[in-house]
């Protein structure tokens, strides 16, 4: 399963900087399509092939710097968050049909032995005869 995200970072470096880093995103597996505009990088990427903290450093290592103020370095911080967490699920081969699966044998094995209907007594009257005292 592959999600696809986009990221807009602004970049700090003259138009030939941006040029060649979009270059070198584009050779990176997972990214789509990166375009550059008013020194911004527009990403497309795949998740689980790439996420945007490899991106980041990418950026980073080809040249030219990314600016950040704090709720950009804290909207990064969360999507590192929420990537990682995303790749580990899917990851895990438990999945959720094993998990409720599990909640309702939990439930199954409290109950009473012969009661398998919560309703309430009167409800599951099914013949119309009266109960003998």
């Amino acid at each position: 399963m592959t999600m696809i995200r986009n990221i807009q970072l602004s970049i700090d470096g003259d138009p030939d900087q941006c040029e060649s880093a979009q270059a070198q995103l584009l050779k990176l597996s997972g990214c789509d399509a990166v375009s550059v505009s008013k020194g911004n990088l527009d990403i497309r990427y795949e998740l689980p092939l790439t996420t945007a903290a490899t991106i980041v450093d990418f950026i980073d290592a080809s040249g030219p710097g990314i600016v950040l103020n704090w709720r950009q370095r804290a909207s990064l911080w969360l999507r590192y968050y929420q990537e990682a967490i995303f790749i580990e699920n899917m990851n895990d081969e438990t999945g959720w049909d094993s998990c409720v699966r599990e909640i309702y044998v939990s439930r199954y094995r409290h109950r009473r032995h012969g009661r398998r209907d919560d309703r309430p007594r009167h409800w599951r009257k099914y013949d119309t005869r009266p109960e003998p005292d």
